[in-house]
């Protein structure tokens, strides 16, 4: 059973830069046409056959649980669906504690919370360590060990992330999911779903989304997928969200320092010697 932590609540902005912001917002998506959810119009680019999902759809009467891991991405991300007619709830997921109590960088709880003060939305805390240990941190271990180099970021979205934010989803009536990555999300004519690339090839995320089933692609909205990361960061500073200069980082999250070799030590108590190359 999750720990729900709920933020407080934050006035709507009605500044002239959020209005702007909504503005630049609507100018990345397609808006469905009056009286109709299933023929978009596009504003700016895309065609009406192809449902442009890469950014955001105007989302009045409609509701979204945003996976919040306290970086500058899903910060973001809640910003913009909150400023396109979302109702939001922010949800972070607790994915991993070290032996000093250390959450990793994809669930920084208190860093998640600031931003859903600021934003004014509830933040939810679920925790599901036991299937991030089961799924991403033991398989990394072994297949560390076995000599192969693991993913362990493709497997925590197949078999925990969205498992958990759709289950929230449910459990709190949302209409969809939405993160932090740049990637794109389109759907064709016979109504499949494709994943594509983000617009920024310095920052495209969708190799790590690549086991995304069609069921979770039609619930899910990529906020940031037609923004730069410099685009992002902006947004941030300008809102005044207090993680819009925070550091990005390559490592895994819960290696952060990015010493394999140690963290094996520490979590299986042995040595591990070089081997040959």
């Amino acid at each position: 059973m999750g720990v729900l932590i709920r933020a407080s609540i934050y006035r709507t902005d009605n500044s002239a830069f959020f209005r702007a912001c909504f503005r630049e917002i609507i100018q990345k998506t397609c808006i469905p046409a009056a009286g109709s959810c299933l023929r978009p119009v596009c504003v700016s680019g895309g065609t009406v056959d192809n449902i442009r999902r890469n950014t955001i759809l105007p989302g009045a009467g409609k509701s979204v649980i945003v996976g919040m891991s306290g970086g500058v991405d899903s910060a973001v991300t809640a910003y913009l669906l909150k400023a396109a007619g979302y109702e939001v709830a922010g949800v972070t997921l607790r994915t991993w504690e070290n032996a000093f109590g250390e959450d990793s960088r994809c669930c920084e709880i208190d860093a998640a919370r600031e931003t859903a003060d600021v934003l004014g939305i509830p933040l939810y805390v679920q925790n599901c360590a036991a299937d991030f240990r089961e799924h991403v941190s033991e398989p990394f271990i072994e297949e560390y060990l076995a000599a192969r180099t693991p993913n362990p970021c493709v497997e925590c979205n197949r078999y925990v992330k969205w498992a958990w934010l759709l289950r929230m989803a449910d459990r709190l009536g949302a209409d969809y999911v939405a993160t932090g990555h740049y990637a794109r999300i389109e759907q064709r004519k016979d109504g499949r779903f494709l994943l594509k690339k983000g617009a920024d090839p310095a920052r495209d995320q969708s190799y790590f989304l690549y086991t995304m089933t069609q069921d979770q692609l039609a619930q899910t909205l990529f906020p940031l997928g037609g923004y730069t990361k410099v685009r992002a960061r902006e947004l941030a500073e300008e809102r005044g969200l207090l993680n819009a200069r925070k550091r990005d980082s390559q490592d895994i999250c819960f290696v952060p320092d990015g010493d394999y070799e140690a963290f094996l030590t520490r979590y299986r108590g042995k040595a591990y010697p070089p081997g040959d190359f």
